[in-house]
């Protein structure tokens, strides 16, 4: 199975800069993407002049912050737009217009690459994360703040006749029986505010 190609999503204000920009990186093997009415769209990649940028550069910025792995976002500059306000601004790169191809293509080849390692490490990290939980040879669940189970390790089959994958997505307290439910719930909030005054073990009942 192949690859996917690396998305990017380019924004100028100046039509001819874009089709330069477009056409160029097209040609390049890359998918381009049009930013629109409803926002910034998903990419690997975004690239936006000044004016653009102005007008959407925090909603790029913003989504940076979100994403899980590396969102690379370089500003088109024109000759004499000071670069430092954009880089303090949450821009991982610049180029000047008007354009330099190899110099496009040589930052948009480093930027993604940074990218794609990002997504292997994290995706390394997962995996050695997993075999760690899984190791511990007892029934455990990660939780998140309002309940819902993100991980269940493959022992909670036998503890609670639950499969991970019927457990996940699910809430825990949908689990406990009613009478260990207030103090259970009291336990969860201690652990989140006050770790140090959860209990390490306790014992509670579940629902048949």
């Amino acid at each position: 199975m192949k690859n996917k190609k690396p998305t990017i999503a380019a924004a100028f204000a100046n039509p001819v800069d874009r089709k330069l920009v477009v056409d160029y990186l097209s040609g390049l093997g890359y998918d381009l993407v049009e930013f629109s009415g409803e926002g910034v769209p998903p990419a690997d990649l975004f690239i936006l002049d000044v004016p653009c940028a102005r007008r959407l550069g925090r909603q790029v910025i913003e989504l940076k912050k979100r994403a899980d792995v590396f969102l690379p976002a370089m500003i088109a500059l024109g000759s004499r737009d000071p670069v430092e306000p954009w880089l303090d601004a949450g821009f991982d790169d610049s180029l000047r217009m008007p354009l330099i191809k190899a110099e496009l293509k040589a930052k948009v080849a480093i930027l993604l690459r940074l990218r794609r390692q990002s997504r292997e490490l994290a995706q390394k990290g997962e995996e050695r994360y997993r075999a760690i939980f899984e190791a511990t040879g007892t029934a455990t669940i990660v939780v998140a703040e309002d309940a819902t189970i993100l991980m269940a390790s493959q022992e909670c089959l036998r503890v609670t006749g639950y499969s991970p994958g019927e457990l996940v997505g699910t809430k825990w307290t949908d689990y406990v029986a009613p009478d260990s439910l207030e103090e259970l719930l009291k336990y969860h909030k201690a652990r989140r505010e006050h770790p140090e005054k959860a209990p390490n073990q306790y014992e509670i009942k579940l629902v048949d």
